[in-house]
C-alpha cells in the first residue's frame, strides 16, 4: 500500500479550547456488574470564550495543550457542528485530545465517552472487551443527554459526525448502520489465527463459556446484531480501524451512504491494514482509504508522550524509526478537517 499527503494548512484564527468532564448514567443497560447503571463518563472539547483563561497542561502520559478548563462556550455562533469521538480497547477519550483539541479550536464540539468496562478510568471488565456493540449506544446516548442538559444544551448542531480510532472506529461505524455477526468474525480469527483477545485480556476466548451466564451480558449478546444506526451522524472517520470491523455484515457495509474516511498506517501489527481497513474500503461503497506511511504504526494514533512514558511504555509511545508522530498527527488533522467539510486544506493521492 503506498500512498502520500501533502499538507496545505488552510489559514484561520483559532478559538480558546474549552474542556469539561463528567458522568452520565444510562438506566436501559446496567452496569456489567449489574448492580447500577451503566456510567458514561464523558469529555468534552468546545470553542470556549474570548475572555477564557488557558493554561499549558501535561499529564505523565502525554502533552494535553493549552485548555480552559470549565470554561463557558464561546458565543460567536449559536450552535457548533459536533463530533463524537471513540477511543480504542481499554483507552480514554482523553488520549485522542491532540485531535479532540484542534478540532475545537476550529469550531467544533468534541464529545468523547469512556467505554463502561474497556477504559483505562475504571476497572477492566471483560464483557466491555467482548461486547463492542454497546460502545455505539454510548454514543448516541451521550449526544441525547448533552443536547438537552448541561453546559452543551442548545450548542449542538445540525451536522453531526463520528471519528473513532481501533476499536473506535468499529464504534463509528456502528452509527451509519453496520450490522455485527460474531459468527463472522470468529471464522474470519479462526482461518488468519488471531484466536487470542486484545492485549488486556488474551485469554478472553476462554472467559466467554463464564461471561455467557451472567445476565446482563447475555442480554447484551442477544442484541448484538440490532442496528445502532443514528441518523443524526452523516459521515464517519475510522483510524486504524481493528479487528472486530471483520464481524460486519457485508449486506449492512454495502448500504452505507454516508461518507467514510479511513486513515491508516503501514506497519500496524495490531490492525493489520490489508485485513482491517482495506477489507472495509472494498465493502463500503461511500468510503476513501488513505496510507499514513509505511512505517506508521497503531499506537502513532495516541498523543505525543513524555519521557516518562516513552521510557515506561515505548510500545506505545516509541515510533518506528524515521515516523514523526506530531508531522503524522497534521496529517491526520489535515484529513479530518477536510472531510468534515471544513474547506481543501490538502493534496492527496488516494489508495
Amino acid at each position: 500500500m503506498t500512498g502520500t499527503l501533502k499538507i496545505e494548512p488552510k489559514k484561520r484564527r483559532a478559538m480558546k479550547v474549552g474542556l469539561r468532564t463528567g458522568l452520565l448514567l444510562d438506566n436501559t443497560p446496567t452496569s456489567w456488574s449489574e448492580d447500577a447503571p451503566r456510567p458514561v463518563r464523558w469529555s468534552a472539547w468546545y470553542p470556549a470564550s474570548d475572555d477564557a483563561i488557558a493554561i499549558v497542561e501535561k499529564s505523565d502520559l502525554f502533552d494535553i495543550g493549552t485548555i480552559a478548563r470549565n470554561a463557558a462556550i464561546n458565543n460567536r455562533r449559536p450552535t457548533y457542528s459536533t463530533v463524537l469521538l471513540s477511543h480504542g480497547t481499554g483507552g480514554a477519550a482523553i488520549s485522542l485530545n491532540w485531535l479532540a483539541t484542534r478540532l475545537a479550536a476550529e469550531g467544533y464540539i468534541v464529545i468523547g465517552p469512556d467505554h463502561h468496562g474497556n477504559t483505562v478510568t475504571e476497572p477492566f471488565h471483560p464483557a466491555g472487551f467482548a461486547a463492542w456493540w454497546e460502545r455505539a449506544r454510548d454514543l448516541t446516548f451521550a449526544l441525547d443527554a448533552l443536547s438537552t442538559e448541561g453546559f452543551l444544551s442548545g450548542h449542538i448542531g445540525g451536522d453531526i459526525s463520528a471519528i473513532g480510532f481501533s476499536l473506535g472506529g468499529y464504534t463509528a461505524m456502528c452509527l451509519l448502520g453496520a450490522v455485527t455477526d460474531f459468527e463472522l468474525f470468529k471464522a474470519w480469527a479462526h482461518k488468519n489465527g488471531a484466536r487470542r483477545g486484545p492485549p488486556q485480556f488474551p485469554d478472553l476466548p476462554d472467559l466467554m463459556p463464564g461471561l455467557m451466564m451472567e445476565p446482563a451480558f447475555l442480554e447484551s449478546w442477544a442484541r448484538q446484531s440490532q442496528s445502532y444506526k443514528d441518523s443524526r451522524v452523516r459521515r464517519a472517520i475510522l483510524l486504524a480501524p481493528a479487528p472486530p470491523v471483520r464481524a460486519f455484515t457485508p449486506e449492512s457495509l454495502a448500504t452505507i451512504t454516508e461518507p467514510v474516511t479511513i486513515m491508516v498506517g503501514g506497519d500496524d501489527h495490531e490492525a493489520p491494514a490489508d485485513a482491517c481497513a482495506a477489507w472495509l474500503n472494498t465493502q463500503i461503497p461511500t468510503s476513501e482509504l488513505y496510507n499514513l506511511g509505511d512505517r506508521v504504526g497503531h499506537a502513532t494514533f495516541l498523543g505525543l508522550g513524555t519521557d516518562r512514558s516513552r521510557k515506561e511504555s515505548p510500545d506505545l509511545y516509541v515510533d518506528n524509526f524515521g515516523v514523526d508522530r506530531a508531522l503524522i498527527h497534521e496529517s491526520v488533522v489535515a484529513l479530518t478537517l477536510t472531510a468534515l467539510g471544513f474547506g481543501s486544506g490538502i493534496s492527496r493521492n488516494l489508495l
